[in-house]
């Protein structure tokens, strides 16, 4: 039978059918496709892993074998992929899709193909967990398999070992690492480096910047060069007794600049071991705390200086709460110091002064000073102390206001001694008005005394006036004369009396005028006679020139010289 040019060959197989040539290459086409999906699933280079919607494996190549170290037969029908995985990562992954897609996730195998359920693609790393339990990372890379219909009948898990990549990548990072810590370290510590006889065979900038020496200087060299000769040799050789057992020493030294200037460092010495666990080097490194030693150093002298101090200095934060108490607050308000800081200020603020604390924070956040004054506080035993507040705003070191400071001083003494000078001024006042009402009464009396006396006198005088121009003897004319200057006298004393008033108020004026001392004498003995006639001569007087005039007081020459 003849039959048309056509591209079909008639072929005959084992069952005697014949197929055209184009169908022929077409199963071989396929064939071969299938071997080489099936060379594919089961190169060793990855791992391929089949589930049905459920999860269960139900293909587990010869990668997956290799690299997970089950067998087929030990997992498919058996395991599903969250049973040899991290269940831990399981778990955040779930929490992370579930904000992430805004729908409830269950940790397992759901978390491990839901975005490949929902048409996600879905690519991750993932830590599995080997049949003898080692763990490796993976990336693993989800598809979901679908029938005609296109409806999930599985899905597909492509994962290849992640351990070469990631510890390249953790080398990359550690070098990384070390190049920026070393940057770091330059930047802000003096790092050196010494061999084990403590000879420097490194230094960085900063060290010589603060040790004002140069590189060179110091190359070769131990740091007996920066020594201060500030530590002991017992402190010395315990610190290289420490390092060379291989153990790292940490503490503060007290090292000298070239140009002499003492500096600390904090200082941590860490040994470099060899293979045998000796050092073989040290690596120093100092950060320089000069400026927190000498603040510490000025802190213990401040703090000696407030404990020694017979004055109460308390601290406080805004809130009012009392952050410090000195020797002199203990012994002025009776609360040690246990007792008092964490408190409120209030503790110590009596009810009726309440109101004055609010204000006194209020100047404080404004950073202004309370100047001195007066107030009553409470001591532990309830007593109230009169005493002088003075209070300041104390900054951090940022410059904000963190609270105040507050010195207080007993005023007792002081107040008691007040109110004492305070009634002696008033006694004194009585004293005074009393002194000056019977010195009146007395300059009254005087007045009186002197008007009475004045009054029979001159009559006496004008008595003696009337009878010295009556017809008289010599002798009789002389005693009248006598008693008349006896009654003038009289009279001027009677004026002093009335005198004494002015003397009293300081408006008394007496003049110096010159006098005959020679008439004076003469009239007192005339006076005297009288009464010395009777028992004797009558007493002379001989007259000096050089004394006739004499300079006196106005007021009584004659009762002196007659005294």
């Amino acid at each position: 039978m003849s039959t048309p040019h056509c591209d079909l060959v008639v072929t005959e197989n084992t069952f005697g059918v014949v197929y055209p040539i184009a169908k022929v290459r077409l199963a071989t086409a396929m064939l071969k496709a299938v071997a080489l999906q099936a060379a594919i699933f089961n190169s060793g280079s990855f791992s391929s892993i089949a589930t049905d919607e459920k999860g269960v494996i139900h293909l587990f190549n010869a990668g997956a074998e290799r690299m997970l170290g089950y067998t087929a037969l030990e997992v498919v029908d058996k395991f599903t992929p969250a049973d040899i995985s991290d269940p831990e990562e399981g778990i955040a992954r779930a929490k992370v899709l579930s904000l992430e897609l805004a729908t409830p996730i269950t940790p397992g195998f759901e978390a491990l193909v839901f975005k490949a359920s929902r048409g996600i693609e879905d690519t991750y790393e993932l830590t599995q967990i080997r049949k003898n339990g080692s763990r490796f990372p993976a990336i693993v890379s989800v598809t979901a398999l679908r029938d005609e219909r296109n409806g999930i009948i599985g899905y597909l898990l492509i994962g290849t070992d992640n351990t070469t990549r990631k510890r390249n990548e953790e080398r990359i990072d550690s070098s990384q690492g070390a190049r920026d810590l070393r940057a770091a370290l330059d930047q802000h510590a003096m790092v050196a480096i010494t061999n084990t006889e403590g000879k420097i065979i490194h230094v960085n900038d900063k060290f010589c910047a603060i040790s004002q020496y140069s590189s060179v200087e110091l190359l070769g060299k131990d740091h007996r060069i920066v020594s201060s000769g500030s530590h002991s040799k017992e402190f010395i050789r315990n610190l290289w007794t420490t390092i060379s057992n291989g153990n790292v020493w940490k503490g503060e030294l007290c090292n000298r600049a070239k140009e002499g200037a003492p500096y600390w460092v904090d200082t941590t010495i860490v040994p470099f071991l060899d293979a045998e666990g000796k050092p073989y080097q040290y690596v120093v490194i100092r950060a320089d705390v000069t400026e927190r030693h000498h603040a510490e150093h000025t802190a213990v002298l401040l703090g000696a200086i407030v404990n020694c101090s017979d004055d109460a200095i308390i601290s406080k934060d805004l809130n009012g709460i009392i952050t410090s108490w000195n020797n002199g607050a203990r012994d002025l308000f009776g609360y040690t110091a246990e007792e008092a800081i964490g408190q409120s200020i209030f503790l110590l603020i009596p009810s009726d002064r309440l109101e004055e604390e609010p204000r006194i924070l209020d100047c404080l956040r404004q950073g202004k000073r309370v100047e001195p004054f007066e107030t009553v506080r409470r001591r532990k035993d309830g007593q109230l102390l009169e005493i002088s507040l003075t209070i300041s705003p104390v900054k951090d070191k940022s410059g904000l206001i963190a609270g105040g400071s507050t010195i207080a001083r007993s005023i007792a003494e002081r107040k008691r001694l007040e109110r004492a000078l305070h009634t002696n001024i008033l006694e004194l006042e009585i004293a005074k008005q009393t002194a000056e009402k019977a010195n009146q009464a007395k300059s009254h009396f005087l007045a009186a005394m002197s008007h009475e006396i004045r009054t029979p006198m001159n009559a006496i005088l004008g008595m003696s006036d009337m009878l010295a121009e009556s017809p008289l003897d010599a002798e009789q004319m002389q005693y009248v004369e006598v008693f008349r200057r006896a009654g003038g006298n009289l009279m001027a004393l009677i004026n002093d009396i009335l005198d004494l008033s002015k003397i009293e108020g300081g408006h008394l004026e007496l003049e110096h005028l010159d006098f005959d001392l020679e008439a004076l004498v003469d009239e007192a003995i005339e006076i005297t006679a009288v009464k010395t006639h009777a028992k004797g001569p009558r007493p002379d007087v001989l007259p000096d020139a050089r004394l006739s005039y004499l300079p006196a007081r106005r007021l009584r020459p004659s009762q002196t010289s007659t005294d």
